[in-house]
C-alpha cells in the first residue's frame, strides 16, 4: 500500500509549498476549496515528479456539510484512514 500525504489548503501558498516538501515516493493528494487552484496544484505537482490528486472541499466547516464529504469520497487511490 502506498503512503498518501493529504495536504488541506494545498493550491497554493504555504500548502503547497507544504506539499513540494513531502518525498516523491508519497501520493499527495492536495484539498481546498477551489478546483482551478488544486488543478493547477496537481499539474505543478505532477511536473515536479509527483503522483498527485485533488479533493475540492471545505474545511473551515465543522460540521457535517465540510469534512464528511472530505472523508467519505472514493479516492483514485487505496488508502487506510
Amino acid at each position: 500500500m502506498s503512503k498518501v500525504c493529504v495536504v488541506t489548503g494545498g493550491g497554493s501558498g504555504m500548502g503547497l509549498a507544504a506539499a513540494k516538501l513531502m518525498p516523491k515516493d508519497h501520493i499527495i493528494v492536495v484539498s481546498g476549496r477551489t478546483e482551478s487552484k488544486l488543478t493547477k496544484a496537481v499539474e505543478e505537482l505532477t511536473a515536479a515528479g509527483f503522483t498527485a490528486h485533488a479533493k475540492s472541499c471545505d474545511t473551515s466547516k465543522r460540521d457535517s456539510s465540510g469534512t464528511k464529504p472530505c472523508i467519505k469520497a472514493p479516492m483514485p487511490i487505496p488508502m487506510k484512514i
